[in-house]
């Protein structure tokens, strides 16, 4: 967070930014967790307002941790948190059209639920949802997986077959291994971190490096 402030560098929330484990929860997370929810989202809020006083976040999607939270009391502690921060509220999913000097790309951000573990079957769901959405980008958070891949589409435009790319992007997480649940379940370790996109003002193109 402090990188992306000092290059100002824009932020999209994936969702799941809070534990927000209760006892009916799975596993044994309302003992895991530090603090109450309300003291997650406070803690959220003081570590995100700098970028959002900059404009910096986007918005941010809702995720089945917070999820959480709403089938327990029927409040949407991300919308909430949204609010405090005074950026967009996205919903589970959302569209996304940004112009980058004369350029525009499209991209479909969803937290989305999918329950594999390997790289490729993760990026072989999130590209299953990408065929019905003609986008730029399709990004998923939700599977802790640091992984991205790329489409080729064809289409018709003005008599001549144009050629262009969608992108697929998991968008990685910051769950820790040791003593956590993923390592209680035997999970495979993965790459933590977040996806940085780069997106070109002089031509349509799109570079993603972690």
């Amino acid at each position: 967070l402090a990188w992306c402030f000092k290059n100002h560098v824009y932020v999209l929330l994936m969702g799941d930014l809070l534990e927000s484990a209760t006892r009916t929860s799975i596993g044994s997370g309302v003992y895991e967790q530090e603090g109450t929810a309300q003291d997650q989202m406070e803690q959220m809020v003081c570590l995100l307002t700098p970028l959002a006083e900059a404009g910096l976040i986007l918005g941010t999607l809702n995720g089945n941790h917070c999820d959480r939270i709403m089938q327990q009391s029927g409040v949407n502690i991300m919308k909430a948190m949204a609010r405090e921060l005074k950026v967009s509220y996205l919903g589970d999913a959302c569209w996304n059209l940004f112009t980058v000097g004369k350029e525009h790309y499209t991209i479909y951000a969803l937290h989305g639920r999918t329950a594999a573990q390997y790289d490729g079957t993760v990026l072989r769901a999130v590209e299953n949802i990408g065929h019905s959405f003609s986008a730029d980008i399709v990004a998923m958070g939700h599977a802790h997986k640091a992984v991205n891949g790329v489409m080729l589409i064809q289409s018709v435009v003005g008599g001549q077959v144009i050629e262009r790319k969608k992108f697929i992007v998991v968008t990685g997480s910051y769950r820790k291994y040791d003593g956590g649940y993923w390592q209680t379940r035997g999970g495979r370790l993965a790459k933590l971190g977040s996806p940085l996109v780069k997106f070109f003002s002089d031509r349509h193109d799109i570079v993603i490096t972690w």
